[in-house]
């Protein structure tokens, strides 16, 4: 019996031995794991850590490790060395070859804007003046007695004169009075565009630019100093270098702005074959607000016209909305087709009452050479890759630097150490759309590697490493 008990005995220990076992394996695995990993970590950082610059107050990567647009962003800038070659995160270098150039001498545009369609030419056109009907011209004019500004918000009780002489409501003349001025604006940016594809002049072509180029025609719209702010300044215009990093499909912030009514120019290289760049200006328009025509409306333009299709647009780059819309406004037809119910005027322009309806121009560079640019409105500089694969490098020619208080938007607090001299009167509307820009369109302008921190930077590259290399370690593991 006692024997029988003590087997018993003897069993039940072993079992409970066993267990115990495990139990302080788990234990012991669970403490061992972090701590393998953290020594394993230590041993991939701290060697790097140690052999990098003493004189440097941050985590460096050797550069033997790095791609090359990673040894870019990690470059370290003087801001006090303008002269140096600037690199932005997205390995865009930047480089200012020239300062004090003079700038572009700019002359006012007009208050007055007329339709024309002409019915012996069959052609569609906007001036940028006063045209009066005659047998074989229809058009419809304006003239711009004031404009929207954020200083200055606009109403249909302001227009009461002038809805009493068209022999309209107020209401009814205040939507004529803002698809004219939505419409310049459209005009404006697609014969800038088509005149800036006139000035191109081919890789050691040195002739002079004729009357279908942007020189000698663009002037500064009278509203555009109260939407984004005076450009102040005689002779600091700029010339700057810009490689394109390709890798980067999105916009490019260029740091640079160019002043309303002025004109640049841009000199590109590497491009191959069928590739293009398209140059923004201004970060804005409504055409994702336009309207739609009636039906009723497309047959009275069959019936002046022959045909839409046979009708010749200058502006051939225009919205197929736009074309119809001048059209049916240049036929005098604009009160009886801008209704309730098939308005011309989406609801976002409809009601917005305090500033100008478009404020941005693109403009595409396709071979090699240099191109003219520039816009009534002026506007921050992008670049957009588009197509293009090459490193491409542009040359901008006449353009001012941006002022950098994005800094402060996206979150450094030495505005002091970061920022430059403003170039502009109010100083923050350099912006896309003013003081009331878009985190991106901060952060694009805040990417110009001026304003980046280095530190910041750099403690990105670390711990996106470490992260990598713990990854790679728990999948060993």
């Amino acid at each position: 019996m006692k024997e029988k008990i003590n087997q018993s005995n003897l069993g039940g220990s072993s079992e409970q031995t066993t267990a115990k076992a495990v139990k302080v394996n788990k234990r012991l695995l669970a403490i061992l794991v972090p701590v393998i990993s953290v020594i394993v970590i230590l041993a991939i950082v701290l060697p790097v850590v140690l052999l990098g610059n003493p004189g440097n107050a941050y985590f460096t990567v050797p550069e033997s490790k790095l791609p090359t647009e990673e040894k870019f962003a990690l470059t370290k800038y003087n801001y006090d060395e303008l002269d140096d070659v600037q690199v932005t995160l997205r390995a865009d270098i930047l480089n200012v070859t020239k300062r004090g150039l003079p700038r572009y001498e700019t002359t006012l545009l007009g208050d007055d804007f007329s339709l024309v369609y002409d019915t012996n030419k069959k052609e569609m056109r906007a001036e940028f003046g006063t045209v009066s009907p005659s047998a074989s011209l229809k058009t419809a004019q304006i003239h711009f007695s004031q404009y929207p500004s954020p200083s200055n918000e606009i109403s249909a009780a302001k227009f009461a004169d002038e809805a009493a002489a068209a022999g309209v409501s107020q209401a009814a003349y205040f939507t004529y009075y803002k698809y004219m001025l939505m419409t310049q604006g459209q005009n404006l940016a697609h014969e800038a565009m088509r005149r800036s594809k006139a000035s191109y002049r081919a890789p050691g072509d040195t002739t002079e630019r004729g009357d279908e180029s942007l020189s000698g025609w663009l002037k500064k719209h009278p509203s555009a100093d109260a939407q984004y702010g005076a450009v102040l300044g005689e002779n600091n215009a700029v010339e700057k270098e810009i490689t394109l990093d390709p890798l980067y499909r999105g916009q490019h912030a260029a740091g640079l702005y160019l002043p309303a009514g002025e004109v640049a120019t841009v000199k590109i290289e590497g491009l191959k074959p069928g590739e293009k760049v398209v140059i923004n200006l201004g970060e804005h328009n409504t055409l994702a607000w336009r309207g739609g025509i009636p039906k009723e409306a497309e047959t009275v333009i069959a019936d002046e016209t022959g045909g839409f299709n046979t009708v010749k647009f200058p502006n051939s780059t225009s919205d197929t909305f736009f074309k119809k819309a001048d059209l049916i406004t240049a036929l005098g037809k604009f009160y009886d087709y801008n209704t309730d119910a098939t308005p011309f005027l989406q609801s976002q322009w409809a009601r917005q009452n305090w500033r100008a309806p478009w404020l941005g121009a693109s403009f595409t560079l396709d071979k090699d050479g240099e191109y003219e640019i520039g816009f009534a409105f002026g506007g921050v500089v992008h670049i957009h890759p588009s197509n293009c694969y090459s490193a491409a490098k542009l040359t901008f020619t006449g353009a001012v630097e941006t002022p950098a208080p994005a800094c402060v938007s996206t979150g450094f607090s030495q505005r002091s150490t970061y920022e430059r001299r403003p170039a502009t009167a109010n100083f923050h509307p350099v912006l896309p759309m003013g003081p009331s820009a878009s985190t991106r369109a901060v952060s694009a302008l805040g990417e110009t590697g001026r304003v980046c921190s280095d530190n910041v930077i750099a403690c990105s590259f670390f711990f996106r490493r470490a992260r990598n290399a713990i990854a790679d370690l728990s999948k060993a593991i």
